[in-house]
Order: C-alpha cells, then structure tokens, then sequence
C-alpha cells in the first residue's frame, strides 16, 4: 500500500537521529558506479596520493613498505603526512624524526626504478586559534604540509577564523579534511564555506577530498561550492594501511559528482609541476 510506505518512510526519516550524521556519504558501491560512468576524472589523470601515514605516527605501515607499494602501483610521486608530534590523539614525529624521514625518502627515491618520487610533508594540526604544530619555516625539512582539524570537532561556534588564519600560514598547501566530520559520529565544524573557499583559492591552497570513507570530507555538495569558489583540489586516500590506499576511488567520486575538472586537481600536475607549486606555497 503506497500510503503505507510513505508512512514508514516518513516514520524512519523523522526517528532517526543521526541523520545529519550520515548525509551525504558513499558506499564503495556507490563510488564503484560513479566511476563506471564515462566522462570526467579518471585514476589515470592522478599522478600520486597526497595524504599519507607510517608507523612513525599513527600509520601501520613502515616507510619503505609505503614507497614501495605506491610505486608498484605505478603512481609518479606522493605526499607523505605523519603527523608531529603536538597531535594528541594521533602520536607523531619530533623535528628530528622529520629529518630522519627526509634521508630514508632521499635513499629510497634514489633506488627506485621507475622514477617515483616521494615529497616529504606533514599532516599539521590546526589549533583552536589557527596555529599549526608544524611548518617547513620551524621544520626545514618538509616541502609543505597539510593542515586539518583534530580538535574542538562538535563545537556550536563558527570557525571560519580558524581555517582562514591557517590557509594563509606559509607552507600549507592543502586544507585537510576541512570539516572534520565523521560518519554516524559527527557532522564536523561549521563555518563560512564561501569565505573559506575564497581565501584558499586566492592563496592557491588545495582543498582536499579526503576519500576515507567515514570522512567522506569533503561532502559532494561543499565540494560543488568550492569549485564554484574557484579553488584547487587534492584527492587523498589518508591512508593508515596497505588496504587504506584504494580510499583514493572514494575522493575521484566526490570529484565527478562535483564536476570539477582535472585542470584543477593538483595530483594531476605533471612531478616538475607539482614540486613547483610545493615551492610556492613554502615561499607564501
């Protein structure tokens, strides 16, 4: 009976209290589909992943493991992000530990066979004032970092200030997970999406679509107001595991159903052109 089904729809939609908390997320079959669909980006317009973590913060796979399983996927350069060490809830690595990591990428760069290069970064916790733990001006060693929230995630307040004070910090070449919502869990920060978007695309700071599924960060609906806002792109896996890496499909679909284009995906850069813009996000 269709009046009984509408019932019931309504019923559960309206019992059901986290439904904010779910809005907007994918399956892997839904992702699946989108990227069976001709048109729009690809996986073989992307040239790397750019939001990567070892076991030397909350990662489980070591540094070689990483740099060999991305260049046996075929992929040309990455962006390895453990966190420092300021990041509570995630451990992470001291100044020194980054300077240790700047020479094992060195050597396994230099061995590799296929010219894969690995960039060596840092996922930067922004705090509740817009400061980052870390920055290639106070940790030479890393080309640029990704900022991302950690922290005061379920706040009622709005934290535009926040991400404006760190998208323009020299150095941050990627707003991480902006939102910081998490499936079933929490819808994330709210804040002035326009002016962010504005400021990053002035900046020339990436956004990122972070394709771990619980995060799903950004959601396809801001994703199509940042293009709107005329910012760059960064589709990222966040992986923490082997099994972690294919998460990058979950940012290419968010990308097609955003329409944005490769010309404005900063994996798409050729290596010489993505360590260019590196250099000026370091140069501010």
């Amino acid at each position: 009976d269709e009046n009984v089904d509408d019932a019931l729809v309504a019923m559960l939609d309206h019992t059901d209290p986290a439904a904010g908390r779910k809005r907007d997320f994918l399956s892997r079959a839904d992702a699946d589909r989108i990227l069976s669909a001709h048109g729009g980006l690809t996986r073989a317009d992307l040239c790397g992943d750019l939001h990567l973590h070892t076991d030397r913060s909350d990662g489980r796979l070591p540094l070689a493991s990483l740099h060999r399983a991305l260049e046996r996927r075929g992929d040309c350069y990455a962006l390895l992000t453990d966190h420092a060490r300021d990041c509570a809830v995630a451990g992470g690595l001291f100044p020194a530990d980054f300077r240790a990591q700047r020479r094992e990428i060195d050597l396994l760069n230099a061995k590799g066979l296929f010219g894969f290069k690995m960039f060596l970064g840092a996922e930067a916790n922004i705090a509740e004032d817009g400061t980052l733990d870390v920055t290639p001006r106070n940790v030479p060693e890393i080309e640029a970092v990704v900022a991302s929230v950690h922290t005061d995630l379920r706040s009622p307040r709005d934290q535009t200030a926040r991400l404006v004070w760190a998208i323009e910090t020299p150095g941050v070449a990627i707003l991480g997970h902006p939102k910081g919502r998490l499936y079933d869990m929490r819808s994330g920060i709210r804040a002035d999406w326009p002016r962010v978007f504005s400021v990053a695309a002035a900046r020339g700071v990436a956004i990122e679509l972070n394709g771990c599924p619980e995060r799903l960060d950004l959601s396809p609906a801001l994703a199509a107001l940042a293009v709107g806002s005329g910012c760059l792109f960064s589709l990222s896996s966040d992986a923490h595991a082997a099994a972690h890496l294919s998460f990058l499909d979950f940012g290419l679909a968010v990308a097609r159903l955003a329409c944005i284009p490769a010309s404005r995906v900063v994996n798409t850069f050729s290596c010489d052109r993505f360590a260019e813009w590196l250099e000026e996000r370091r140069a501010g």
